[in-house]
């Protein structure tokens, strides 16, 4: 009879201890915080983790180094402690993205303007600055502080905090921006002020190209002339109108496989490329001086595509 005593003792403290961490989430100094719940998401998908002490720390600052581990954990691309964070330096800089060059950079605290820069290069875009802040707005992947969307409201200047960098990842797994996207030039974004509230835009997280008459009928030549047989594309270079550069990029839908240029075509010249079986997607711009005015993204090996100006 003792001895079921105990044991009934000792079923009664798991479940209160189960029922306990249930109430209270993860970590212990979050239960309450506006930001409990989304924490408790990035924890369970392994994007962060809390200290040993079971605390999470939600209103300390993130330095450089602890964000991008977070964002690139977030894509999966987790590069392990190991000489942490060196290894997630490395395969940011192979992204091209902004990150800092010296240690003392990396370990001071991260500005809100900083991360929206990173973000904004995450999902394949080259905004700097104020631009990566109104990008971010713009296509809704943040709200700012205050009832105005503004750039001012964002705080561009200001420290970001744990909490905080959790709900921004929160906020990329809720518009569904789960996959990195190689770094592009990004068209201009509408001239605002500091303080010009900024219309959210409903749709894809990408910029919409303005058309352009001048370069449209090459990119309809170029994809017009685009023909799959079996794991073969090909295509034929169109003529360009004068001052503008074309380029072309094939990506295989490969975790971590690089882009394949089209490099010393002339217009008239064939080309091939193999597609897998994993298919993949063939992305074409036409920029002048580096600023894109028309494009098309070509999904193989279905041939899908979608215009970024024109059509």
């Amino acid at each position: 009879m003792k001895r079921f005593s105990i044991v009934a003792l000792v079923v009664a403290c798991i479940v209160s201890l189960q029922s306990s961490v249930s109430a209270h989430g993860l970590f212990h100094d979050v239960h309450g915080h506006w930001a409990e719940a989304t924490i408790n998401w990035a924890a369970d998908k392994h994007v962060v983790n809390g200290y040993p002490d079971g605390t999470f720390k939600p209103n300390k600052q993130v330095n450089e180094a602890e964000f991008l581990t977070m964002l690139l954990n977030f894509y999966g691309k987790n590069q392990g402690t190991k000489n942490w964070p060196y290894p997630y330096y490395d395969y940011a800089k192979s992204l091209k993205w902004p990150v800092y060059g010296k240690d003392e950079q990396r370990k001071k605290p991260v500005t809100r303007e900083h991360v929206a820069e990173l973000i904004a290069h995450s999902l394949g875009t080259n905004y700097r600055g104020e631009e990566a802040v109104q990008y971010l707005l713009m296509y809704q992947f943040a709200k700012g502080k205050g009832d105005k969307i503004t750039i001012a409201s964002f705080d561009p200047d200001g420290a970001m905090t744990r909490a905080e960098a959790a709900q921004f990842l929160k906020n990329l797994f809720d518009k569904g921006a789960t996959q990195l996207k190689p770094v592009v030039p990004a068209p201009p974004l509408p001239p605002v002020t500091s303080t010009t509230p900024i219309t959210p835009v409903t749709g894809g997280a990408k910029p919409t190209l303005p058309p352009d008459a001048a370069s449209q009928q090459s990119v309809e030549a170029l994809v017009d002339s685009l023909k799959m047989d079996g794991n073969q594309l090909t295509g034929v270079v169109p003529k360009i109108p004068s001052g503008y550069r074309l380029s072309v990029h094939y990506k295989a839908n490969i975790p971590f496989s690089k882009p394949v240029a089209l490099k010393n075509k002339n217009a008239g010249d064939s080309f091939t490329l193999e597609v897998g079986k994993e298919g993949g997607k063939l992305m074409i711009t036409l920029d002048v001086g580096g600023e894109i005015k028309n494009g098309a993204t070509v999904y193989l090996p279905e041939m899908k595509v979608v215009w970024e100006a024109g059509k």
